[in-house]
This record gives C-alpha cells, structure tokens and sequence, in this order.
C-alpha cells in the first residue's frame, strides 16, 4: 500500500512538472525606443528608411517553463490585430557564444515578423547539453504558441542557423507540429565538422554532452540528421541555405544533406549562395527566400496586387497655421514633392478666421489648381449636423460651395463630393435620410473614410509641445502618430481580410494642420514600402465595398467598415479590437484642461 502511494505521489508531481511545459511564466512587452537596438537602427531618434518596419511590431521578453527549469527567449509579433503564422527560430552558438539577443533576432528574423509571423525564440537553458535535453526548450516553445491569442498554431514553421539547423533537424524529428522549415548554414553531420575543427569537438560540444568522451559515437550520431534523415516527420518540409564561402559550417553539410534527402525522396529544396555564415552580402536574397518560402508551405495568401488607398485631407485651408507660416502652405509644399492623388474637403470660413482675407482666398486657389487634388465641400462653418436644424445645415452647406465652384470652373474641374463635419450623418435615419437626399438634388456624393487616426489629437499636443520649445517630445509625438496611422491601416485591412477576403480600397482621413505638414510625407513613404498604391477618391469608391447599405443610424463618426455591418455586436466587438490609444487619449484631455 506505501508503495502504491509513493508510486501515484511520483507520477502525481511528475505530470504537474512536465504538464507546465511551455507554460509562460512572463512576457513583457517592451519599447524599442528604449533599447540598445533603436541606436543602430536610428538617427537622432528617427528611425532609418532601411527599417521603417520596425515599428510596425512588438517586441517581448518572454520567460517560460521547461521541464523543471525557466528558460528565457523573445516574441516578435505584428502591431495589428490578426490571426499569424508562428516562426520558431532556433539560434546558432552555445551557451554564452553567441546568446540570443534582441538585436539578434531583429536583424535575422524582423523582415518576416513584417510580413504577418510571430517569431518565437529561445535562449536555450543555462546548461546546454548541444542537442540532449535542452531540445525540450525548443520543442517547448510550440505550447508557448498554444496560448497566445493572435497566434494561429496550425501553421507552425520553424528557422534554424548553424547550430539552430542542428536543433530543427531535431525537432523534425520529435514532433509532427511543424510544417515546415528553413535551416541556414546548417549542421547536418557532427563528424565532419569535427573533423573539419578540432576546436569544437574540445572546447564545445565534449564541454556541453554529458558523458561525451565515454559515448562518443553515440552523441555525435543522434544529433547528426544525415544518419537518421528518414526519421524526419514525413509530412514538413525542408528549404536548405548555405554559402560557399562559410568557415564555420562547411556548405557540404548542406550539399550531403540534400542527396540523402533526395534518396528517401523527402520534400526539400537547396539554394547555396556565394557568402560567407552570415550571408553577408546576401541578406536580401535570404530574406525574400525566407518570405517565399514560409508564405508557400504554411498557405499563407499572397497579394496578387499593391493595396490601395486614396489620402483625403478636411479642413482646408488652415489659414491659422498659413499665417504663421509667413504665407506658406508647408503641407501643399510636401504634396507637391509627393505627387500622388489627394481629396481636400473645404471650409470656405475658414478664410475669413484670419485678417488676411485676399491672401487666404489666394492659398484655397493655389489648391484647388493643383492637378492631382479633387475638390469638396466640407460646408462653410464646420456645424454639426446632428446639433443644428436641416434647414440651417442646408444654408451652411450651400454657402461653402460659392468660392469652390468659382474655382472648379477655372480650373476646369467638378465638386462632387461633400464629407459631413465630424463624419456627423445625423442622429437617427430619417435625419440622414433626408440630408442624403438634399446632397443627390444638390448633385453631391457622400465623401466615406475607412481609416482615420485621429490625427487632429496627436496635432493638438504636437503644437502644445511646439509652442512650449519642446522639440524633442513634439518629435516623439509625431513619430508616434506615424505609427498609429500605420497601425490602424494595417487593423483595418485585416478587418477587411476577415470580412471580404480582401484588401478592399482604403479612404484615409486627416486634416490640413501641422502635424501632417511634417509626417503625411513619412506616412505615404512608408505605406509605398509596403506596397501600398495611392489612388483618387473617385477610384476608391469604384470598390464594390461602397455600394452597401449604410446601417448606422447615430450621429458619431465611425468609419465606413462599422458602418456596413448591420450586425451591431459584431461591429462593437471590431471596435474593441481597434489599436489602443488610450494613453494618448488621456494626455490630451489632461492637457486641455
């Protein structure tokens, strides 16, 4: 009977000890802004154009369960709310040598996080065993996946570099989880690599595998995939790089590897590049090999053409920051640099908010020459509709047309569209019922948005920070709008995957004031180095998204995606899932007060 009890005592604490395997003990998020990384990829604090990506994501420290030990590793994860692909990258070195660090994995792994994966890494643990046990903290690192929420754990692949290889030969090996991997540079037999260097076998793997001089063949076989290849699980597959000029990894590794992959007829490709271990060089070409080969064998759908947005600016023009400016418009100045197509909605009371009538009325002219700008009407005082009669409304609306259809003619243009104030349609549907059918007599289209980023927020405190000489936090809170802006499109386009099964074209909306004088430029610049295309608003609408229903019939301004959904508790629960920016929030209601 004591036997009995020891016995289930045994397996009791054995399965509460190897059951919290992958359990996360910790995951930080932290600010890259703050971290030794930000000094490479930076200039006085702006981040270089060769890694505009990188704010695009998070970044974790994360601490989790392995066997009875806590082992440390990262977590690099898209910004935007979605359902990802997981990466586990498995790092070269040993023990100290080489340890995996931030800057590590940002400059290996960051390009594909970009692209829409969560990368998982590990440190491996304390006592590295090259390949024994600490094969549990990669193996580990798959129910790490398993409880995050924007982790999509059917489409799991994994990354191994030089000892990394070694460690994803083996993990193949062990678990049928992984549906695919990429190994660079790899280790595939620990004889030749010995026989090759010396140095190893003494000062690392003899150091690190336990009982190695006494079991040596034995070692070095099980953790040399060319011996055991056929135990590879039969349905992943292997994309094998190496480089000719490698002195650390001989590229025949690779090359011995690929013909005994080939004899048990397993699925692999080989690419071998004239570089060095590091790729040096070469970077590019891995990346896009990377790219095209995780997309491919973990289904990830590709886009078949460029993202389309068209760039609406309200509230033109901004005679306030035109007089301050000693009578320049800086944000027309960088439209001009741009040349892409805009839409500007006009206030046509806004000339008269200055003493300097003529000169305003001059700058509305100088936009509305510009080719590439659409004209607008934004009504005359910026009312909102839902707090003022119709017939008052419809006075404010024709007054904001006199100067603007005087210029359209000139110019030889139309001014077909009108955008409410405060995106307002009216308070109940037969109010906006009836604004829309004076809009059609009036021979004006609704003016939609899909995507605005509160921009007149961040221009408040950018202007607040401005006027009090503080530069250098007026910078951090344009960068910080930047990447809102960019946050929020990428949120609305995985809305619009979810929904429509496409990137449906996008409206962004913003408004003619200093912020984006600034950083529109950064904003547009970034968009087209992730492919995005800028387009008219007449375009945009020609998506067959803008032909449904309205089925919101309050006065607050939603974007035009929560607008067609007609199911209200599908569209609070997108809502909620919207980037958070609650802390910018309260800033400024702090700051106005």
């Amino acid at each position: 009977m004591n036997k009995f009890i020891i016995l289930f005592a045994f397996l009791s604490w054995g399965s509460l000890t190897f059951g919290q395997n992958g359990l996360i003990v910790s995951k930080n998020t932290f600010d890259i802004t703050k971290t030794e990384l930000w000094e490479i990829i930076s200039s006085n604090d702006s981040i270089l154009s060769d890694y505009h990506y990188a704010t695009n994501l998070n970044y974790s420290e994360l601490v989790y369960k392995s066997d009875s030990l806590t082992v440390e590793g990262f977590v690099i994860s898209p910004k935007a709310k979605g359902h990802y692909p997981v990466i586990i990258f498995n790092r070269g070195g040993n023990r100290d040598f080489n340890k995996l660090t931030l800057k590590m994995l940002f400059f290996s792994t960051a390009v594909l996080a970009n692209e829409g994966y969560i990368i998982l890494a590990s440190n491996y643990r304390i006592h590295d065993e090259f390949g024994g046990k600490d094969l549990n903290d990669v193996l580990n690192l798959i129910h790490v996946a398993d409880q995050l929420e924007n982790a999509d754990t059917s489409r799991i692949g994994m990354f191994g570099w030089s000892r990394g290889g070694m460690m994803t030969y083996l993990s193949l090996k062990k678990s049928d989880r992984i549906k695919t991997a990429v190994i660079g540079n790899g280790v595939s037999d620990l004889f030749l690599a010995i026989e090759q260097r010396p140095e190893l076998e003494l000062n690392v793997i003899s150091e690190c595998i336990p009982n190695y001089w006494q079991n040596k063949e034995i070692e070095l076989t099980k953790r040399s995939a060319l011996f055991w290849a056929d135990s590879l699980h039969k349905k992943s597959s292997l994309l094998l790089l190496c480089g000719t000029l490698d002195v650390q990894v001989d590229y025949r590794q690779s090359l011995n590897m690929a013909k005994k992959l080939d004899s048990i007829n397993y699925t692999y490709k080989l690419k071998v590049y004239e570089t060095n271990h590091g790729f040096q060089g070469k970077r590019d070409e891995l990346n896009a090999a990377l790219i095209d080969w995780f997309d491919t064998h973990l289904n990830v759908p590709r886009k078949t053409e460029r993202s389309k947005i068209a760039i609406t600016i309200d509230d033109v023009p901004n005679t306030r920051v035109f007089k301050d400016s000693r009578y320049k418009s800086l944000l027309l100045e960088t439209l001009d640099s741009l040349n892409i197509p805009i839409a500007i909605f006009v206030n046509e009371g806004l000339i008269t908010k200055t003493s300097d009538t003529a000169q305003n009325v001059m700058l509305l002219e100088e936009w509305a020459k510009r080719k590439y700008v659409t004209l607008g009407n934004h009504t005359y005082s910026h009312l909102r509709y839902s707090d003022v009669e119709f017939d008052e409304f419809k006075k404010d609306i024709e007054k904001g047309g006199v100067i603007l259809h005087q210029l359209a003619n000139k110019f030889n243009k139309s001014v077909d569209y009108f955008r409410f104030p405060y995106n307002d349609l009216g308070i109940d549907s037969l109010h906006q019922i009836k604004m829309e059918s004076l809009l059609t007599t009036l021979n004006y289209k609704i003016a939609p948005f899909t995507v605005e980023s509160s921009d007149w927020m961040f221009n408040a405190i950018y202007e607040y920070y401005i006027s009090n000489s503080k530069f250098e936090e007026a910078d951090k809170i344009g960068e910080l709008y930047v990447s809102k802006t960019i946050e929020y499109i990428h949120f609305f386009d995985s809305l619009s995957q979810s929904i429509y099964g496409r990137n449906i074209n996008q409206i962004y909306l913003c408004h003619d004031n200093s912020i984006n004088a600034k950083y529109l430029k950064k904003i547009i610049t970034l968009l087209e180095s992730i492919n995005y295309e800028f387009i008219s608003i007449d375009e945009a609408i020609k998506d067959p998204a803008y032909s449904q229903n309205n089925n919101y019939y309050k006065k607050w301004g939603i974007s035009w995606f929560y607008r067609w959904m007609s199911d209200s508790n599908k569209r609070m629960e997108w809502m909620k899932k919207a980037p958070d920016m609650s802390d910018t929030e309260t800033f400024y209601s702090t700051m106005i007060k």
